[in-house]
């Protein structure tokens, strides 16, 4: 008889306690959602508190179709000077001869065939090579 009563009241109970862990559930995961959603406003409001950047400060920037201000000429000017400067450093930096790193070899290397000149570059296998390069390199920095 216990038993009988037993099993009818866990088959009234279980669909009370699912629907009270679908509700604690769904309180949590509400919870979860809002916290996210505040930490993403705030990061947004601090985001537009911040200070333009000083480019977009310059006098005289006109505001562009999405609504910021556009950069002035100057900036520009600074912006295509520098760049420049910098594609140049690349160009000669990369055009500067290099010695293959095999021992007696005196071609020149090419620098983007890990310094080996044409014909160790086809004929090393690629262990043989990253060992002489290794060597290459701690030589250059003992040096």
């Amino acid at each position: 008889m216990q038993s009988s009563l037993r099993d009818t009241i866990d088959r009234q109970i279980l669909p009370l306690a699912t629907r009270f862990a679908q509700d604690v559930a769904r309180v949590v995961a509400a919870a979860m959602w809002e916290t996210i959603a505040s930490g993403v406003n705030q990061e947004m409001q601090s985001l537009r508190q911040t200070e333009p950047p000083k480019q977009l400060e310059a006098a005289g920037a006109k505001s562009s179709a999405k609504g910021r201000a556009a950069p002035t000429k100057a900036v520009a000017k600074e912006d295509a000077a520098r760049i420049a400067r910098i594609n140049a450093a690349k160009r000669r930096a990369s055009m500067k001869p290099v010695a293959c790193p095999v021992p007696g070899c005196k071609r020149p290397g090419v620098r983007n065939a890990m310094n080996f000149c044409a014909v160790h570059k086809k004929s090393l296998p690629m262990p043989e090579k990253k060992r002489l390069r290794a060597l290459q390199i701690k030589a250059a920095a003992a040096a």
